[in-house]
């Protein structure tokens, strides 16, 4: 499993702004995206082959998010999306290739977030 340590994750349903009849990325979400590759980037070198064992196979994840208190209440299915994307993007993967995927959510007393996230390893 591993973790990184956020301030903010964006919500799907800001995903996106709309102007002229154009989508934009949200400022939050290319913040979020930044500080995710920042962190995977320390995390796992670029020479470091597949970290999460992502090769040609389907793909199936693990994330379990601990969020500060006061965001607990946030929907569970509104948060994967950007780090998704975010991982799919540093990999060079498509997120269409995740068969599987586990979500959880917990909460800590701590003024941060944390994202533990893995590859699902099945017998």
């Amino acid at each position: 499993m591993h973790v990184i340590t956020i301030a903010k994750i964006p919500s799907v349903n800001h995903y996106v702004r709309h102007a002229k009849g154009k989508h934009f990325k949200s400022k939050d979400v290319t913040a979020f995206e930044k500080a995710v590759e920042a962190q995977l980037s320390q995390l796992f070198p670029f020479d470091s082959g597949y970290p999460l064992g992502i090769g040609k196979e389907p793909v199936k994840l693990s994330i379990t998010f601990v969020l500060r208190k006061d965001l607990y209440r946030r929907d569970l299915d509104n948060m994967p999306k950007v780090f998704i994307d975010c991982l799919a993007e540093f990999y060079g993967f498509n997120d269409s290739r995740i068969e599987k995927l586990v979500l959880e959510k917990s909460w800590t007393k701590r003024s941060t977030t944390s994202l533990f996230f893995g590859r699902l390893y099945e017998p």
